[in-house]
């Protein structure tokens, strides 16, 4: 804001902000850890450079909220004071190996074939097995997709135990707005009957699949 009246009102550019700024460098461990730094309104803070794990910010004085977190590992959360005094600051958060849990996935009906897919904000977390997962606690994303069946997603809170999850697949001819499902070509006709392929000959006719067919197959 433009307290000082600079512009006349109007928001000042970053060159006539004369507030003071201090340096804050956070060294994440492993350096492939993701972090994220708040500021006392909840405003993430960007970091001026970030290298190999050690990220570098120029901060006004206040309180700010730590996170760092990476797949495998246990989250860690801190606070940082930065004051005149205190400045610069440097500190390093170092993650320590996570516990694993079993999640197991029971699908119904049992005789369809699902895909399943499980992930962790952006990481994408592969199965032990059909269906079974060993995961260190913490919220996760679930997808279930089977052919002739409605799309559920959910959100799985694994906490220090195993845990079961339980999804029933409702019949639908819809289309869930993702898969696409070559029909066959009898003849010389597209058989469709189901959304995918539906979904799958539009994108033929739009020249838009990505397998390969011709349009005019």
């Amino acid at each position: 804001s433009d307290a000082q009246n600079i512009n006349e009102g109007y928001p000042i550019l970053n060159w006539q902000d004369t507030t003071p700024r201090y340096t804050l460098q956070l060294t994440v461990e492993p350096a492939d850890a993701e972090i994220n730094l708040l500021n006392e309104s909840g405003t993430e803070m960007m970091p001026i450079t970030s290298e190999n794990g050690k990220y570098v910010y120029s901060l006004v004085e206040g309180t700010y909220d730590y996170t760092v977190k990476k797949f495998g590992m246990k989250e860690k959360s801190g606070k940082v004071n930065v004051t005149a005094q205190s400045a610069p600051i440097e500190e390093t958060v170092t993650l320590e190996a996570a516990d694993f849990y079993p999640v197991t996935f029971h699908i119904s009906p049992e005789d369809v074939t699902p895909s399943i897919t499980v992930s962790y904000g952006q990481t994408q977390i592969e199965p032990e097995d059909f269906g079974v997962y060993s995961l260190p606690a913490g919220t996760y994303d679930y997808t279930v997709k089977a052919k002739g069946y409605g799309k559920v997603t959910g959100t799985i809170e694994v906490k220090e135990k195993g845990e079961t999850v339980s999804v029933v697949l409702m019949p639908t001819s819809a289309w869930d707005g993702e898969t696409l499902e070559k029909p066959q070509n009898i003849n010389g006709i597209w058989q469709i009957s189901s959304g995918e392929e539906l979904a799958w000959f539009a994108a033929l006719v739009n020249n838009t699949l990505e397998d390969g067919t011709p349009a005019d197959e």
